[in-house]
């Protein structure tokens, strides 16, 4: 009797081991068989038709990344002929340069703060306008967070760009359209608002205010599919030194007209009345350069780096930025002795 119970129990076992081996592959094959929609923790996704996304020996992928390490150059970068350009040195440089950005900026801010007492003076005593005119400077480098983020997800290149959804995409060879174009339509915005914060915190009329409130709405609720590159592309493309189809300002329509709206306005209401009230010769250069070099750099970086993606025209373009927000913060501490 004893006999048999052990071997209804061995046979129980053995059973069950079975069913334990049967549930593992159903679950392996359940696992392969999930819908691509539904992530699934493996490193090596099998993809229909027998092919795999790992098209790269696991061994020879870096186990750490830091700081200064940067990615080999995009493959697109060849076809320009600017892929030694792409060198960890450039790209390093171009990193620091544009989180320096930050330090004249809050120069130009703190400027203003040191004298507050002649810029509520000089702006009627009126707060509201003299936060305006502190926080401008502040505000165009935040402005510049967008770009820096888009840097960043590229590693600091600047490649021939393709909208990710479409076939051939792979972050190794191409840009990231899609992203280019969110960081382009929102640095316009915020430089635009930068601008328009001065302009308005020096001029102190609510008409023009309103009217650049109305622009604003534009800018913001215009059509997101009218890009500004598919007005243009006839002036890069098609020609014997782009050997591929390149997009030059990927922003909306409604976004650009408020940028060079508020560059202008700027200009009218702030720098030029700004520059007219004194006689000093540096100074009233000091009020211009700013937007002088602000446009030499937004064209050698978003017309010239992005249609020749030389990434040492990148690192000139930053440098460019530098010095308007240098000389704007030299201005302004120069202004507040001068106007005191």
């Amino acid at each position: 009797m004893t006999n048999s119970k052990h071997i209804l129990a061995l046979l129980l076992a053995t059973q069950s081991s079975h069913a334990f081996t049967l549930s593992l592959l159903s679950t392996d094959r359940h696992v392969h068989d999930r819908p691509t929609s539904v992530p699934v923790m493996i490193s090596r996704v099998d993809l229909p038709g027998g092919e795999t996304n790992d098209d790269s020996d696991s061994s020879e992928m870096p186990i750490k990344k830091f700081a200064w390490d940067k990615d080999p150059p995009k493959t697109s970068l060849a076809a320009f002929g600017t892929t030694h350009t792409a060198s960890p040195f450039i790209l390093n440089a171009i990193e620091i340069a544009h989180w320096a950005l930050i330090v004249p900026a809050f120069m130009g801010s703190l400027a203003v703060m040191q004298h507050v007492d002649v810029w509520m003076n000089v702006l009627g005593g009126d707060a509201l306008r003299v936060s305006l005119f502190l926080l401008a400077p502040m505000m165009q480098w935040v402005a510049g967070l967008p770009p820096i983020i888009h840097h960043i997800y590229e590693d600091w290149q600047v490649a021939p760009s393709v909208l990710p959804e479409l076939e051939g995409y792979h972050p190794t060879d191409y840009a990231n359209e899609r992203l280019r174009s969110v960081a382009n339509t929102l640095l316009l915005t915020g430089q635009g608002c930068a601008s328009l914060m001065q302009a308005h915190a020096y001029q102190g009329s609510p008409l023009p205010a309103l009217l650049s409130a109305c622009v604003l709405i534009y800018a913001i609720v215009g059509d997101k599919n009218n890009l500004m590159s598919n007005h243009i592309l006839h002036l890069f493309n098609h020609n014997k030194d782009n050997p591929m189809n390149v997009t030059i300002v990927p922003a909306p329509v409604s976004s650009v007209v408020f940028f060079m709206y508020s560059q202008i306005t700027a200009l009218a209401l702030a720098l030029g009345p700004l520059a007219a009230r004194v006689d000093s010769v540096p100074l009233k250069l000091g009020i211009v350069l700013p937007l002088v070099f602000f446009i030499i750099g937004g064209v050698s970086e978003g017309c010239i780096t992005e249609a020749k993606f030389d990434q040492r025209v990148h690192l000139l373009a930053v440098g460019s930025f530098f010095s308007a927000f240098a000389v704007n913060a030299w201005t302004m501490s120069q202004l507040g002795q001068y106007l005191a």
